[in-house]
């Protein structure tokens, strides 16, 4: 990150990581107020989680990309697999109730 924050980009000509990383910390934000407003039975907890969720099945999936392209990178799957399941299943149960 020698150009800074805002320069930071995955290899030399690669994408800028900051917005990849606004996108997972916002993902994250989200699950975890979208939980405190299920626990609390707050009227927007439903909706909040459930879109949180679909951006947690988004990312992992979009995640997996990355992780399978390369043989080393292969074991990072696992997490991004297991946060695509239970997204996914997250959201049937959300719907199912």
């Amino acid at each position: 990150m020698s150009g800074g924050f805002f320069h930071a980009r995955d290899g030399d000509d690669g994408p800028l990581l900051w917005l990849h990383w606004l996108a997972e910390y916002a993902t994250a934000v989200a699950l975890v107020v979208g939980a405190i407003g299920l626990l609390t039975d707050s009227a927007w907890g439903r909706a909040l989680a459930g879109l949180a969720l679909g951006a947690l099945l988004y990312t992992s999936v979009n995640s997996l990309g990355w992780a399978l392209a390369r043989r080393e990178r292969r074991p990072y799957a696992v997490p991004m697999i297991g946060g695509a399941l239970v997204s996914l299943f997250g959201a049937i149960y959300l719907l199912a109730a």
